[in-house]
């Protein structure tokens, strides 16, 4: 069986098993480079009475996250509980719910820059983030690939 097909469905592929084609689509085995990005780890980094600051790898699970958060007592992203995802990939789709987007606790990410190999801090500012969107999605798409996220 060839592992190569065109107008391929990636249904049973993604969380939520929705209907999507792909152009293009190989599965891999023993060619090629595929990259899971794992890393774990959430540590305090700052902390006053009213805010705190979370630097969280960008492979720890979201909804994992979120408990933690909870657990802790840290306010600001309980409404974005249950989305599925690794925290790395929260940033480039801007998640949201309930009125709620990841914007709004966003302070910085670091990301591998895969052009210049060097990690980079990118600040909020820089990240244009819109509705379901930034510029990880848009016109930085397949520029960088983040390891942490701090809120």
């Amino acid at each position: 069986m060839p592992h190569f097909k065109e107008n391929f469905s990636l249904k049973p592929y993604n969380t939520f098993g929705i209907e999507v084609q792909t152009k293009y689509f190989y599965k891999v085995f023993d060619k090629g480079l595929t990259l899971l990005i794992d890393n774990k780890g959430i540590e305090v980094l700052h902390e006053t009475s009213k805010t705190v600051t979370v630097e969280v790898q960008a492979g720890e699970n979201w909804h994992e996250f979120v408990l933690w958060c909870l657990d802790k007592n840290f306010g600001g992203v309980e409404n974005l509980a249950l989305i599925p995802g690794n925290v790395g990939a929260a940033p480039i789709q801007n998640i949201g719910a309930y009125g709620v987007e990841l914007s709004s606790v966003f302070k910085s990410c670091k990301a591998f820059n895969i052009n210049t190999l060097k990690e980079e801090i990118i600040e909020k500012k820089d990240c244009e983030f819109n509705y379901s969107s930034s510029v990880f999605k848009t016109h930085q798409k397949r520029k960088y690939i983040i390891t942490s996220v701090c809120f």
